[in-house]
């Protein structure tokens, strides 16, 4: 696996790369600046880099605006991004993850650490070497997923994948944790509908409900991922919430072919969609306890 580390500090550079060469089976290129790793990017040929390292205080962009940067271009955006910094508080970690990052280390790091978080980072780049592009080329090229599958969903404010929520819970101190609360959020009759939907079809019915979610908790302060099986998990901060219980069933959208009134119309617009999915988008929310 080829690394790209991005580091204002020459040090931990030259630390990452000594790391990297005793793993045996990857190498790693090095860049003081996002610009000068932007310049590394563009004279590289595509697919070069199979996983970044990116610090956050870095003089000119910062690490949590190259992570964004390229979560914007199509040959990054499955590619694992690890944030390696010293910024611990719970804003740096948020937006860190919020801009797409997949995993995040605070400095000072034990070696033997950094090299299971790269062992990790191998396996997520093997499991999502998929077709860079559109959500609908994404579709059409991987086919219908697996009700259970939690693939990810581009575009979508504070949503990210899976596995990166569950590196996300372990970062938060216990304070924090007592002042956070996970919301589920469930598709009614999620395995019919995915029994009766061609694979783009559930594809946007997953987006749309998604970007529904977010659209609704954009007041607050939260994270979200798609867990499969029809099911959103977002933690929220409870002061933002201004109440401590919810129950509510909301309809999301009716897909109806070529009159589908979903925002995402290309994701039903290519098929006509069985009578039976009329109607079949409500949601359910509720509230966990905390434990």
């Amino acid at each position: 696996m080829h690394i790209l580390a991005v580091d204002d500090d020459p040090i931990i550079l030259e630390i990452i790369v000594e790391v990297v060469r005793s793993m045996g089976d990857h190498e790693a290129s090095i860049a003081e600046s996002a610009m000068e790793a932007i310049g590394l990017i563009n004279t590289a040929p595509v697919g070069t880099y199979d996983c970044c390292l990116l610090d956050i205080q870095m003089p000119g962009t910062d690490g949590i605006a190259l992570c964004k940067m390229l979560r914007g271009r199509k040959d990054f955006r499955s590619v694992p991004i690890v944030m390696l910094t010293a910024m611990s508080d719970k804003r740096y970690v948020d937006a860190a993850f919020a801009a797409g990052a997949n995993d995040y280390i605070v400095k000072p790091f034990e070696v033997v650490e950094l090299q299971r978080r790269i062992r990790q980072a191998e396996q997520r780049a093997i499991r999502t070497q998929a077709v860079p592009g559109s959500a609908q080329a994404q579709a059409e090229a991987t086919g219908k997923p697996d009700l259970a599958e939690a693939f990810h969903i581009f575009d979508v404010d504070n949503l990210i994948d899976y596995p990166a929520l569950e590196n996300y819970l372990p970062l938060l101190s216990q304070p924090t944790l007592y002042n956070t609360v996970a919301l589920g959020f469930h598709i009614r009759q999620a395995a019919e509908i995915h029994g009766l939907c061609s694979g783009l079809q559930f594809r946007g019915l997953i987006e749309d409900v998604a970007e529904t979610i977010s659209d609704t908790l954009r007041s607050q302060e939260f994270l979200m991922a798609y867990a499969g099986r029809g099911t959103f998990l977002c933690v929220v901060q409870e002061n933002t919430i201004r109440r401590r219980a919810i129950w509510s069933t909301r309809s999301i959208s009716t897909c109806k072919g070529s009159t589908c009134r979903s925002r995402r119309r290309m994701a039903c617009r290519s098929v006509s969609a069985p009578a039976a999915l009329s109607g079949f988008s409500a949601i359910r929310t509720t509230l966990w306890p905390r434990v």
